[in-house]
């Protein structure tokens, strides 16, 4: 997966352009969920996780006190949501993170050398999904540090848990 993507947000959405390799790009739009409609948000999140990975995501961002939540819309995708949280850093997370992976994946390894070159970054958005052919997917949305974004602009930094495997993608240094 060589895909390098930009987001930015505009009134009550959030876009996302995505680039290939090879120069094509698909656009992505987040549109804001009502904050009445949140608690149908937490129903669609027990449908589409096991009753572990919902406890799971509920101790990494507590669902009893949504902030921002945005509709993750794409052709291939059944079911996703970003929700963001007040920036927390990874290692305060680090036993609910390791049981949402240890979940999700049969050989963390990987994970686990991630999560220790970037224990000390901040956890801003949380992305989950569900497609037909993937099943669920889980998104961590981080930044080097808390004062970096605010709620309005997602980090262009993630790691994302794509049913079995687990994809680390690399975008060069914006500094």
């Amino acid at each position: 997966m060589n895909t390098k993507r930009i987001y930015f947000r505009e009134r009550d959405k959030g876009y996302g352009y995505e680039f290939d390799s090879n120069g094509n790009w698909d656009l992505k739009v987040y549109p804001d969920v009502p904050s009445a409609d949140y608690t149908h948000v937490i129903e669609d999140l027990k449908l589409i996780t096991s009753e572990q990975i919902f406890y799971e995501i509920k101790n990494i961002v507590p669902l009893d006190n949504l902030n921002l939540v945005t509709a993750r819309s794409t052709p291939k995708l059944v079911l996703g949501y970003h929700i963001y949280t007040s920036p927390k850093q990874l290692k305060l997370l680090e036993n609910y993170i390791f049981a949402l992976v240890s979940n999700l994946n049969n050989n963390p390894t990987e994970f686990y050398i991630w999560f220790e070159k970037n224990k000390n970054m901040y956890l801003h958005w949380l992305g989950i999904g569900y497609t037909e052919k993937a099943g669920l997917e889980i998104t961590l949305y981080i930044r080097s540090n808390d004062e970096n974004w605010n709620i309005y602009y997602p980090p262009l930094d993630f790691f994302t848990f794509l049913k079995w495997k687990v994809f680390n993608i690399d975008l060069p240094n914006t500094k």
